[in-house]
């Protein structure tokens, strides 16, 4: 903070201690089969603006999901693609949380916030909340053959933890270094 105001930005603090304001209310995670579900239904909702596909599977089978949203959300209109990716540590539940108000945001904010209703018109958005949901329904970092999925791509692999038999050798990273399903549907 104090770098920045050196630097000459301005900033407003809209939290003051954000542990205190954390500390007011009961946090609850969302489970998989929560996100799963809730992401479906926010998607048969709004068709016209939202497409849940699945990119991938894990070890043991859980569906990776990656959320379009668009104005036109079933064209490829070459419109700048921005992606999201969440979560890759099971036990790491943030980077869900995070996706989830992000979903939130911009499907109630679309048609009524003029930022919001830009960025779904000009652009392909996704959002992949669980990139390990056999991490995230274990609650352990690893995926289902217990290795680091973050420790099993390419750059640096391995380091620090299991990282796998080799750089992307678990279908989590594979999907999404190949960006397979969602990278050019529409």
């Amino acid at each position: 903070y104090e770098e920045l105001v050196r630097e000459g930005f301005t900033i407003d603090v809209l939290v003051a201690d954000v542990r205190a304001e954390a500390m007011k209310y009961d946090a609850v995670f969302h489970t998989y089969a929560q996100l799963r579900d809730t992401w479906a239904t926010v998607a048969q909702n709004h068709p016209s603006f939202c497409r849940l596909d699945t990119i991938g599977h894990s070890v043991n089978g859980n569906l990776m999901l990656a959320m379009k949203i668009s104005d036109n959300v079933n064209v490829m209109e070459g419109e700048p693609r921005i992606c999201f990716d969440f979560s890759i540590h099971g036990n790491e539940n943030n980077g869900c949380e995070i996706a989830h108000y992000a979903l939130i945001q911009i499907v109630e904010g679309y048609g009524v916030d003029q930022d919001i209703t830009r960025w779904v018109n000009e652009r392909e958005i996704w959002l992949v909340p669980i990139d390990n949901p056999d991490g995230l329904i274990a609650r352990t970092r690893a995926n289902g053959n217990g290795v680091d999925c973050n420790r099993n791509y390419g750059m640096a692999w391995g380091f620090g933890s299991n990282g796998g038999s080799g750089p992307f050798s678990e279908p989590e990273t594979q999907c999404s270094a190949t960006n397979r399903g969602w990278q050019g549907s529409g």
